[in-house]
Protein backbone atom coordinates (compact mmCIF):
# COMPACT_ATOMS: atom_id res chain seq x y z
CA UNK A 1 0.00 0.00 0.00
CA UNK A 2 1.35 3.52 -0.76
CA UNK A 3 2.16 5.97 1.82
CA UNK A 4 -0.11 8.58 0.14
CA UNK A 5 -3.27 5.62 0.54
CA UNK A 6 -2.21 4.75 3.93
CA UNK A 7 -2.15 8.79 4.68
CA UNK A 8 -5.75 9.26 3.17
CA UNK A 9 -7.09 6.04 5.08
CA UNK A 10 -5.57 7.33 8.50
CA UNK A 11 -7.18 10.84 7.74
CA UNK A 12 -10.38 9.38 6.70
CA UNK A 13 -10.70 7.30 9.90
CA UNK A 14 -9.78 10.15 11.87
CA UNK A 15 -12.24 11.92 10.18
CA UNK A 16 -14.89 9.69 10.44
CA UNK A 17 -13.92 9.10 14.32
CA UNK A 18 -14.56 12.80 14.81
CA UNK A 19 -17.52 13.34 13.34
CA UNK A 20 -19.41 10.09 15.39
CA UNK A 21 -17.98 11.33 18.45
CA UNK A 22 -19.35 14.97 17.87
CA UNK A 23 -22.64 13.23 17.21
CA UNK A 24 -22.71 11.50 20.23
CA UNK A 25 -21.71 13.94 22.45
CA UNK A 26 -24.68 16.21 21.03
CA UNK A 27 -27.00 14.26 23.15
CA UNK A 28 -30.29 15.39 21.69
CA UNK A 29 -33.30 14.12 22.72
CA UNK A 30 -34.63 13.66 19.36
CA UNK A 31 -34.62 9.24 18.97
CA UNK A 32 -33.20 8.85 22.13
CA UNK A 33 -34.06 8.49 25.67
CA UNK A 34 -36.88 10.48 26.18
CA UNK A 35 -40.30 11.62 28.18
CA UNK A 36 -42.35 10.04 25.47
CA UNK A 37 -45.84 10.05 27.07
CA UNK A 38 -47.43 11.74 30.50
CA UNK A 39 -50.98 11.66 32.16
CA UNK A 40 -51.16 14.15 34.68
CA UNK A 41 -54.80 15.14 33.63
CA UNK A 42 -56.73 11.85 34.54
CA UNK A 43 -60.09 11.66 35.33
CA UNK A 44 -61.39 11.20 38.57
CA UNK A 45 -58.85 13.28 40.53
CA UNK A 46 -55.07 13.00 39.57
CA UNK A 47 -54.05 11.63 43.40
CA UNK A 48 -52.80 8.09 42.60
CA UNK A 49 -53.46 8.19 38.38
CA UNK A 50 -50.65 10.19 37.33
CA UNK A 51 -47.99 8.56 35.23
CA UNK A 52 -45.18 9.18 33.36
CA UNK A 53 -43.76 6.65 30.21
CA UNK A 54 -40.53 6.86 28.88
CA UNK A 55 -38.87 5.19 25.67
CA UNK A 56 -35.44 4.12 25.03
CA UNK A 57 -34.24 4.59 21.57
CA UNK A 58 -30.29 4.76 21.88
CA UNK A 59 -29.72 1.07 20.99
CA UNK A 60 -28.69 -0.57 24.31
CA UNK A 61 -30.02 -0.81 27.52
CA UNK A 62 -29.96 1.40 30.07
CA UNK A 63 -30.03 1.43 33.72
CA UNK A 64 -31.91 3.54 34.94
CA UNK A 65 -30.85 3.57 38.33
CA UNK A 66 -28.00 6.66 36.72
CA UNK A 67 -31.18 8.48 36.37
CA UNK A 68 -34.42 10.44 38.20
CA UNK A 69 -36.99 12.20 37.21
CA UNK A 70 -37.73 16.05 38.34
CA UNK A 71 -41.06 18.15 38.28
CA UNK A 72 -42.73 21.25 39.35
CA UNK A 73 -44.38 24.43 38.84
CA UNK A 74 -41.98 26.88 37.31
CA UNK A 75 -39.08 25.62 38.74
CA UNK A 76 -38.08 21.34 39.08
CA UNK A 77 -38.09 20.90 42.90
CA UNK A 78 -38.97 17.52 43.38
CA UNK A 79 -37.74 14.19 41.84
CA UNK A 80 -37.55 10.48 42.42
CA UNK A 81 -34.77 8.17 41.42
CA UNK A 82 -35.67 5.68 38.86
CA UNK A 83 -34.91 1.54 38.86
CA UNK A 84 -34.46 -0.95 36.97
CA UNK A 85 -32.95 -1.86 33.38
CA UNK A 86 -34.57 -0.49 29.76
CA UNK A 87 -34.57 -2.66 26.96
CA UNK A 88 -33.47 -0.60 23.32
CA UNK A 89 -36.76 0.30 22.11
CA UNK A 90 -39.21 -0.56 24.93
CA UNK A 91 -40.86 1.87 27.22
CA UNK A 92 -40.97 1.92 31.36
CA UNK A 93 -43.77 3.43 33.16
CA UNK A 94 -43.83 5.05 36.38
CA UNK A 95 -46.55 6.51 38.78
CA UNK A 96 -49.61 5.06 40.54
CA UNK A 97 -50.29 3.02 41.90
CA UNK A 98 -54.26 3.02 40.69
CA UNK A 99 -54.84 1.56 37.09
CA UNK A 100 -58.42 2.21 35.92
CA UNK A 101 -60.11 3.48 32.87
CA UNK A 102 -59.72 7.07 34.33
CA UNK A 103 -56.16 7.13 33.08
CA UNK A 104 -56.25 4.38 30.50
CA UNK A 105 -55.65 1.38 32.36
CA UNK A 106 -51.34 1.72 32.77
CA UNK A 107 -49.34 -0.84 33.76
CA UNK A 108 -46.42 0.39 35.98
CA UNK A 109 -43.18 -0.66 35.90
CA UNK A 110 -42.20 1.36 38.63
CA UNK A 111 -45.17 2.25 41.11
CA UNK A 112 -44.83 5.52 42.85
CA UNK A 113 -47.44 7.85 43.90
CA UNK A 114 -46.58 11.39 42.68
CA UNK A 115 -46.38 13.63 45.91
CA UNK A 116 -46.46 16.60 45.08
CA UNK A 117 -48.74 16.05 42.21
CA UNK A 118 -47.58 16.68 38.76
CA UNK A 119 -48.81 20.21 37.74
CA UNK A 120 -51.84 20.00 35.37
CA UNK A 121 -51.20 23.08 33.23
CA UNK A 122 -54.38 24.57 34.19
CA UNK A 123 -52.80 27.89 36.17
CA UNK A 124 -53.26 31.37 34.11
CA UNK A 125 -49.58 32.07 33.84
CA UNK A 126 -47.20 29.15 35.25
CA UNK A 127 -46.02 26.65 33.42
CA UNK A 128 -45.30 23.04 34.88
CA UNK A 129 -42.26 20.96 34.02
CA UNK A 130 -41.31 17.19 33.85
CA UNK A 131 -37.64 15.89 32.85
CA UNK A 132 -35.51 13.61 32.86
CA UNK A 133 -32.14 13.97 34.50
CA UNK A 134 -28.83 12.21 35.28
CA UNK A 135 -28.60 12.07 38.40
CA UNK A 136 -24.64 12.05 38.82
CA UNK A 137 -24.22 15.03 36.76
CA UNK A 138 -27.98 16.61 36.39
CA UNK A 139 -27.13 16.83 32.58
CA UNK A 140 -30.93 17.59 31.72
CA UNK A 141 -31.74 14.54 28.77
CA UNK A 142 -35.21 15.64 27.61
CA UNK A 143 -37.71 18.05 29.48
CA UNK A 144 -41.49 18.79 28.72
CA UNK A 145 -43.04 22.41 30.03
CA UNK A 146 -46.70 22.68 29.38
CA UNK A 147 -49.59 24.74 30.16
CA UNK A 148 -49.46 28.48 31.88
CA UNK A 149 -49.19 30.45 28.60
CA UNK A 150 -47.65 32.75 30.76
CA UNK A 151 -45.26 35.88 30.28
CA UNK A 152 -41.72 33.92 30.31
CA UNK A 153 -41.14 30.30 31.07
CA UNK A 154 -38.24 29.86 33.37
CA UNK A 155 -37.56 26.90 31.85
CA UNK A 156 -34.56 25.78 29.51
CA UNK A 157 -33.94 22.97 27.37
CA UNK A 158 -31.41 19.90 26.16
CA UNK A 159 -29.54 22.97 24.75
CA UNK A 160 -29.54 25.16 27.34
CA UNK A 161 -32.06 27.48 25.45
CA UNK A 162 -35.31 28.79 26.66
CA UNK A 163 -38.04 25.34 26.52
CA UNK A 164 -40.71 25.17 24.39
CA UNK A 165 -44.05 25.81 26.20
CA UNK A 166 -46.66 22.73 24.60
CA UNK A 167 -50.20 24.57 24.13
CA UNK A 168 -52.16 21.83 25.90
CA UNK A 169 -55.57 23.92 26.22
CA UNK A 170 -57.06 21.46 24.37
CA UNK A 171 -56.23 18.49 26.35
CA UNK A 172 -59.31 16.83 28.50
CA UNK A 173 -59.11 14.81 31.58
CA UNK A 174 -58.46 11.35 31.10
CA UNK A 175 -56.46 12.48 27.93
CA UNK A 176 -52.32 12.30 27.91
CA UNK A 177 -49.62 14.26 25.74
CA UNK A 178 -47.23 12.25 23.62
CA UNK A 179 -43.94 12.72 22.21
CA UNK A 180 -43.61 12.67 18.50
CA UNK A 181 -40.07 13.55 18.53
CA UNK A 182 -38.05 16.78 17.09
CA UNK A 183 -39.69 18.65 19.91
CA UNK A 184 -42.75 17.80 18.74
CA UNK A 185 -45.91 16.72 21.45
CA UNK A 186 -49.56 15.95 20.48
CA UNK A 187 -52.51 15.47 22.65
CA UNK A 188 -53.41 11.89 23.10
CA UNK A 189 -56.94 11.26 23.32
CA UNK A 190 -57.08 7.82 24.04
CA UNK A 191 -53.30 6.64 26.19
CA UNK A 192 -50.93 4.29 24.80
CA UNK A 193 -49.04 3.56 28.01
CA UNK A 194 -46.50 0.53 26.59
CA UNK A 195 -47.29 0.69 23.24
CA UNK A 196 -44.85 0.90 20.63
CA UNK A 197 -43.37 4.86 19.31
CA UNK A 198 -42.83 4.36 15.66
CA UNK A 199 -41.91 7.74 15.75
CA UNK A 200 -39.08 7.39 17.71
CA UNK A 201 -36.96 4.89 16.09
CA UNK A 202 -33.84 3.49 18.15
CA UNK A 203 -30.36 4.89 16.37
CA UNK A 204 -27.44 2.84 17.51
CA UNK A 205 -24.82 5.27 19.09
CA UNK A 206 -20.56 4.31 18.61
CA UNK A 207 -19.73 3.09 21.33
CA UNK A 208 -16.19 3.67 22.86
CA UNK A 209 -14.72 0.89 21.61
CA UNK A 210 -15.74 1.41 18.31
CA UNK A 211 -14.30 4.55 18.11
CA UNK A 212 -10.77 3.43 20.18
CA UNK A 213 -10.64 1.19 16.86
CA UNK A 214 -11.10 3.96 14.45
CA UNK A 215 -8.42 5.61 16.81
CA UNK A 216 -6.24 2.77 16.12
CA UNK A 217 -6.70 2.22 12.53
CA UNK A 218 -5.65 6.06 11.92
CA UNK A 219 -2.89 5.64 14.04
CA UNK A 220 -1.30 2.41 12.52
CA UNK A 221 -1.94 4.23 8.96
CA UNK A 222 -0.44 7.29 10.06
CA UNK A 223 2.68 5.63 11.54
CA UNK A 224 3.02 3.04 8.75
CA UNK A 225 2.88 6.13 6.30
CA UNK A 226 5.33 7.68 7.96
CA UNK A 227 7.73 5.05 8.68
CA UNK A 228 7.62 3.82 4.96
CA UNK A 229 11.16 4.21 3.21
CA UNK A 230 11.28 6.55 0.89
CA UNK A 231 12.37 5.24 -3.25
CA UNK A 232 14.14 6.45 -5.33
CA UNK A 233 13.57 6.20 -9.31
CA UNK A 234 16.51 4.71 -11.25
CA UNK A 235 16.32 6.14 -14.53
CA UNK A 236 16.60 3.71 -17.07
CA UNK A 237 20.20 3.49 -18.97
CA UNK A 238 20.14 5.39 -22.01
CA UNK A 239 21.92 3.25 -24.88
CA UNK A 240 24.44 5.16 -27.39
CA UNK A 241 23.00 4.85 -30.84
CA UNK A 242 24.96 3.18 -32.79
Amino acid sequence: MSRILRSRIGLFALALGASLLATSAQALPISAFVISEVMYEPSGGDNRRQWVELYNGTGASIDLSAYELQWGRMDLDDSIALSGTLAAGSTFVIGGPTSDANNGNPIYDQVFNFNPNLGDGGHPNREDGIALVESATSTLLHIVVYGGNGSGSPYVDEQGNAATVIDDSALNPGESLEYLGNGNWQVQPTPTDGAPHPNLVPVPEPTPLVLVGLGLVAMAALRSARNEPTRTRIASPVHASR
